[in-house]
Formats: C-alpha cells, structure tokens, sequence
C-alpha cells in the first residue's frame, strides 16, 4: 500500500507538471488510484468497497459504448474534413504545369521563346485539332467528385500529356524553322551592308584622291 501510495504521488505530480493543453490523465494511474480508494473503503467497510466495486463495473459498461461512438464520430469528421480539403484543393491545370518544368523552360531558353509563347500555341493547337479529344480527358483528370477511378484519371492525364508532347515538337521545330530563317537573314543583312560599306569607301577614297 505505501508503494501504491508512492507511485500515485509521482503519477500525480508528472501529471500536473505537464503543459496544460497537452494534459492527459493517464489510464494507468487512473487504475491506481481506484485501487487505494477500495483499498481504503474495505479498511472502513468491506460491503461498502463492494458496492461501489460494483458501481465502478456497471459505470464502465454503460461508458463503453458512448466512447467507442464518440470515438467513431471524431473518425468520422476526420475523415469529411479531409475529404473537403481535399476537394478544395484544385489540381494544377495540366499546360500550366507542362510550360512551367526546369526541363521544358530549359528547352524553351533555346528556342529563344518564353512559356507565354509555349503557353499560347498550345492552346492554339488545341481549340484547332484536339478540342473533343481535350475536352473529354480534361474533365476526367480534373474531377474531383471520386466519380472515376484513379487508373482512369491517370491514363487522362498520360493521354494528355503526349498531346502536350507532340504540339510542344511541333512548336520547337516552327520555331528552330524561324530561328535558321532569321539567321539567313541576317547573314543576308551583313553581306548587304558589308556590300554598302564597300561601295561607301571606294567612294570616299576616290574623293580622298581628288583632294
């Protein structure tokens, strides 16, 4: 009993030294000190420990239940509340994450374009040639109601993809296209204006003769 008495005291006083909003009886000192109360009820009176022995019993089966509800009905909530955020979180719209990865901006640096540009001509390409088909997978792969299974939601967003894919090769090769027209040009510009500054010297040295 004084060993009893000892480990109830320092239960007790961890108890109390624990921080307010994270303080919880624990069910074992609890079970202690039931113990030294009908310990020290059956020093007073044995009939009177059995009594509320008995009370303890029926008081424990009719909590049960409620706790193992209440339990359920947190689990419950828990499990709306996830399913809320959840829904409230959108998935990125897919051509906005396809324009904004390291990989695809590295490749647009390249092509002296930007992700605007990308951007654009995606959706460009899609209200020309993929419209139906875009439509239909974007509202699988955006659904956020559980209607379709994630196998199918995936194989959406797969399908969307190599859509992305095949406008972005199309899109480098308009634009590599470009880049080499615009380089001919250029070299064009120089020989035009290496002709005009050749012509614009002889010029100058003939009058430069003359003087």
């Amino acid at each position: 009993m004084f060993y009893l008495g000892i480990i109830v005291v320092v239960g007790l006083i961890a108890y109390l030294t624990q921080n307010k909003r994270e303080r919880k009886f624990p069910t074992w000192l609890k079970v202690l000190l039931v113990i030294v109360g009908l310990v020290v009820l059956a020093d007073i009176s044995e009939e009177l420990m059995g009594i509320v022995f008995l009370a303890l019993i029926v008081w424990w089966l009719v909590r049960r239940p409620s706790r193992q509800k209440r339990k359920e009905a947190e689990a419950a909530v828990q499990v709306e509340a996830m399913r809320a955020q959840a829904k409230s979180t959108q998935p990125i719209d897919p051509i906005k994450r396809y324009v904004s990865t390291p990989k695809r901006q590295e490749a647009l640096a390249e092509l002296n374009s930007t992700p605007k540009d990308l951007a654009a001509y995606i959706h460009q390409e899609i209200d020309t040639f993929f419209m139906n088909e875009w439509t239909k997978m974007s509202v699988i792969y955006m659904d956020q109601s559980d209607q379709f299974d994630d196998d199918v939601q995936e194989n959406a967003g797969r399908q969307m993809r190599e859509i992305l894919d095949a406008i972005f090769a199309k899109f480098a090769k308009k634009r590599r296209a470009e880049m080499v027209e615009q380089q001919s040009i250029n070299e064009e510009l120089k020989a035009q204006h290496k002709q005009e500054i050749d012509i614009a010297m002889q010029v100058y040295d003939k009058w430069q003769d003359k003087a």
